[in-house]
């Protein structure tokens, strides 16, 4: 087990455990949203809502004369009185199963109400509704502030890293048509110890946004995006280690929390495992999940075909009747698909590596690969790499885009089940945006993984970089150009140090790569390098401001980005741009950014929820995954990070029958509701409670990890005995070769230093590539290659080329050419 980052120790198990076990004793005291009885909700002492589901009289909910509120122990409530406003809020508690969108007797309907008479802690009060559903009916709560959990307290359920200094918890109700909870009397948060209830620290509390703010760039208020007045308390100052909760007088108390420094480490090694759950072609057994199991997957022969639209199905009738057998790459989401945007996924991680290249090692994840000397995270990739280097062609190189199946399959196709018909695409892809340049994506992870992964396993590197270069040369020959092309090639050259990628890079003008930025390689275009890393800190400038001026929730969310697939439960792809800017300058506010960013996913958000499966007190259970749900979700895998909030962004914008459902029957009218809190929770709305490996998974799984580690030291070195890892740039293995003379070129790198590198025999000077020009004949040669480590350790390379060398012209015909060529000049120029 890895020193730096063990697995959670027993007692941090612990603590996280009486956590969740503390908010899960809270909930289920108090019915869901921080009700104190069936049916009502206490907002705040000036505010309760009643809750309705059934037949309504809708005019009839926002009546004041149609309530009473009534106390036998608060003598101003002796007589009932009405409430001073009443107000309305609808939305659907539940939605059908695809594709049946009958919407009867699932809506619900909640009258929020602000009292004559503030509330007072310990006494007991009864609300009685009139006409609006139907006989008069009375609910019964007491009022206990210091113990009552209150939904309107906002904290991040999982917990806060000791030396974070973005410890914050927001404030924050929504009252359907009356907008923005009042919330002005509120002055003081307290941190209190879970156990003893005693306060710790006094955080002021202070308004960030309210209801009324205006925004620009884009242009809209907060009650559009929140629908909330909304406070923040910063605690920064609590730094101790332990369980605590937040109690705000005249509201209730917060979900609880830790404060641990392996608060990160916790939510990545779940989202890891997540993330390995969704691996394609693997058996899940009971030695890596306890959860969720199943056999052999996607094993079975699929016809490959000529279907192009990565978007979309496999086109009938495109089939070529040649069958292949892959494994590797992910399922998409909760369905089973592989496509090539999943290429992305190990380009996230592989960045990651690069920028913890030190701290990231093996052991640190319950995976298979665990123990094989390789660091986890370049296991992972390259399981996330193995498809597509299985659907490589093997005549040309060209990507082939992934497997998928004619038409949406049925809720009840299992994962396991081999006899269901699947296809490859073809290499020739399209999406709404144009070509697709799969191979250029492909070339650009694989030789990136090549150099990350030389260290430690050589054939591996060897048999990426072959493929990264064979990939990039159908990419030219099928017009890569732009990004695809420089992306590719400035991958290409930092691996293989080569002039023609280099020139290509240059070439192409596109100045967006993260590894040229950082490379350590000597020779760089110093130009091109300072616009790769002000492109790279432009991004994570984008996300710090929309960090701390983009919401009332700190949230790395883009603003001009609608709210939908995932656009509503944090910053993803921007938050790991963050910690790129980190990486590059060690500024710490990108960090901070971070921190604020996992905060908002964890529970820092306007519906007070955790976005990501068995994290928090309020986290996703019906989320859409085929397979749970076959399996009736009796055992919900933590770590799956969903959509959540999917509003519509105009009336004109429509997005299928199930969601115009959803947006008919929100009140107030649907671009009057709050964004962020258009939400069901329903597995059949896979806009709000899907995911995607790209989307949400990937961007966790580096978000997390970078946050943890970060923070750490090095770990101590372990003995030396691994040799250096040698890498063949060219000739390559298998390289037909028409010089007599090849100039052999290699790098070679050693997990501490390498010591002496021979190539053909020769002591060959170099640092990290080395060249040397080798003579060969005509037919199959064998090079060879040594090097060594500081400790002796040595490896050695060899690799088979074959020489096909023109046979070199006669004497006497080569002085008739020239002499013919002579004459024909001579003509010319009397002519």
């Amino acid at each position: 087990m890895n020193a730096l980052v063990p697995r959670l120790s027993s007692a941090r198990r612990a603590a996280f455990a009486a956590a969740a076990a503390l908010a899960l004793a809270l909930a289920a005291s108090i019915p869901a949203s921080g009700a104190v009885a069936p049916g009502v909700m206490v907002e705040s002492r000036d505010y309760i809502t009643v809750a309705f589901s059934g037949s309504i009289a809708l005019a009839q909910l926002v009546l004041t004369n149609n309530y009473r509120i009534s106390s036998p122990t608060d003598a101003r409530y002796a007589t009932p009185l009405k409430p001073l406003r009443a107000s309305r809020r609808s939305q659907l508690l539940a939605f059908p199963k695809y594709p049946n969108y009958a919407l009867s007797n699932i809506c619900g309907q909640w009258a929020s109400m602000q009292l004559p008479h503030t509330l007072l802690h310990g006494h007991v009060y009864t609300v009685t509704v009139l006409n609006v559903a139907g006989p008069s009916t009375a609910a019964g709560f007491r009022f206990d502030e210091t113990n009552g959990l209150n939904h309107n307290i906002k904290v991040n359920q999982v917990g806060y890293y000791p030396r974070s200094s973005a410890k914050y918890g927001y404030l924050g109700g929504y009252l359907g048509s009356q907008r923005g909870l009042p919330l002005d009397f509120a002055t003081t948060a307290y941190v209190c110890q879970a156990d003893s209830g005693e306060p710790v620290y006094a955080a002021p509390v202070t308004l960030r946004a309210d209801q009324n703010k205006g925004y620009t760039n884009p242009s809209y208020t907060e009650w559009q995006m929140s629908g909330e007045n909304v406070y923040q308390f910063d605690f920064s100052p609590v730094t101790n280690e332990g369980r605590y909760y937040v109690f705000v007088p005249g509201l209730g108390r917060s979900h609880p929390f830790v404060i641990d420094a392996g608060v990160f480490w916790h939510v990545f090694t779940n989202v890891a495992h997540a993330v390995y759950l969704q691996r394609c072609g693997i058996e899940v057994n009971d030695a890596y999940s306890t959860v969720f199991k199943h056999k052999m997957c996607h094993t079975q022969a699929m016809e490959m075909t000529t279907s192009s639209n990565i978007d979309g199905f496999i086109t009938p009738g495109t089939g070529i009747d040649k069958f292949l057998s892959v494994r590797g790459g992910y399922h998409d989401a909760g369905d089973y698909d592989r496509r090539v945007y999943h290429i992305s996924v190990a380009r996230s991680m592989l960045d990651l590596y690069a920028m913890l290249r030190n701290k990231l090692t093996d052991g640190q994840l319950h995976v298979p690969e665990e123990g094989n000397g390789v660091p986890d995270v370049l296991d992972e990739v390259w399981w996330g790499l193995r498809v597509w280097l299985e659907l490589q062609d093997p005549a040309d190189g060209g990507i082939r885009g992934g497997t998928e199946r004619l038409a949406e399959g049925g809720m009840d196709e299992k994962v396991d089940n081999l006899k269901l018909d699947y296809y490859v695409f073809g290499k020739y892809l399209v999406n709404g945006n144009g070509v697709v340049q799969a191979s250029a994506w492909f070339a650009a992870a694989a030789a990136q993984l090549a150099r990350e992964i030389l260290p430690f396993d050589p054939a591996r590197a060897q048999a990426a970089l072959d493929a990264a270069k064979r990939a990039y040369a159908y990419a030219l020959a099928h017009g890569a150009a732009g990004d695809d092309k420089s992306d590719a090639a400035a991958e290409l050259f930092c691996t293989t140090g080569g002039g023609v990628y280099h020139q290509d890079f240059l070439g192409t003008g596109v100045r967006k790569s993260f590894s040229y930025a950082t490379s350590p390689l000597p020779g760089l275009d110093a130009s091109a390098r300072t616009y790769c890393r002000s492109y790279w800190l432009s991004r994570a400038g984008d996300a710090m401001t929309w960090v701390n001026g983009g919401g009332s929730y700190r949230c790395a969310r883009n603003p001009y980005s609608p709210i939908r697939f995932g656009g509503g439960t944090g910053g993803h792809g921007n938050t790991f741009d963050l910690c790129r800017g980190f990486s590059l300058t060690g500024n710490s506010n990108y960090l901070v950014s971070v921190h604020h960013d996992s905060n908002f996913v964890l529970g820092c958000n306007p519906l007070g929820r955790s976005w990501i499966t068995g994290l928090g007190a309020l986290t996703p259970e019906f989320f859409l995954h085929r397979q749970l749900i076959i399996d009736g979700r009796t055992n919900i895998p933590p770590g799956y990070h969903i959509y959540g909030p999917f509003a519509k962004s105009s009336n004109s914008a429509s997005y299928g029958t199930h969601y115009e459902a959803f947006w008919t029957n929100l009140y107030p009218a649907t671009l009057s509701y709050p964004r962020m809190r258009a939400y069901v929770a329903s597995e059949w709305m896979a806009g709000m409670n899907e995911f995607t490996i790209t989307e949400t998974m990937a961007p966790s799984y580096c978000v997390f990890s970078f946050s943890h580690l970060v923070e750490q030291p090095d770990p101590p070195a372990p003995p030396d005995s691994r040799p250096p890892g040698i890498l063949v740039i060219d000739p390559a293995p298998g390289a037909m070769v028409t010089s007599a003379t090849p100039v052999v070129t290699l790098r070679v790198e050693d997990n501490r230093a390498v010591d002496a590198v021979w190539i053909e025999g020769q002591l060959t000077a170099g640092t990290t590539f080395y060249t040397r020009t080798a003579v060969i004949g005509e037919g199959p040669t064998v090079l060879t290659a040594i090097a060594r480590d500081a400790a002796g350790n040595v490896s050695t390379a060899a690799w088979t080329v074959t020489g096909t060398i023109p046979e070199p012209w006669p004497l006497g015909m080569a002085a008739a050419a020239l002499l013919s060529a002579a004459r024909m000049a001579r003509r010319h120029s009397r002519a």
